[in-house]
């Protein structure tokens, strides 16, 4: 959070500039509890393993930084998750479908949109 703050501030701190975008072309659930990496032997490493609860805590993190903290999150690969065997696949998982389709009600206060930024999965 403090390199993104950095740059962000670097940049002048631009007013256009409301967050950050999560999930570029990857593969990671939108809200999943327990999360999709919860019986892995590493979990205990990661404790955002959604996108919702990375936001939040990401989210926290920027603010302390003084940058603003929204999101838009990338669901064009997500629609059905739980396919990894491993937390490193994360390059063309078979099968992983679109997700939530775009759209900025997302019911959730950091969450301004769920767009498609990549060929779907």
């Amino acid at each position: 959070a403090e390199v993104f703050a950095d740059v962000w501030k670097a940049a002048g701190k631009p007013k256009s500039c409301k967050g950050i975008v999560t999930n570029v072309s990857n593969w990671n659930a939108w809200s999943m509890i327990p999360g999709e990496f919860e019986n892995f032997k590493d979990a205990q490493y990661n404790k955002a393993q959604d996108e919702k609860r990375y936001i939040h805590f990401l989210g926290a993190q920027l603010a302390v930084n003084g940058m603003p903290n929204h999101a838009i999150v990338d669901t064009s690969r997500n629609g059905r998750v739980g396919l990894r065997t491993y937390g490193g696949n994360w390059c063309n998982v078979n099968g992983a479908g679109f997700g939530i389709r775009p759209t900025s009600e997302t019911d959730d206060d950091l969450c301004d949109a769920f767009v498609w930024v990549e060929v779907g999965g």
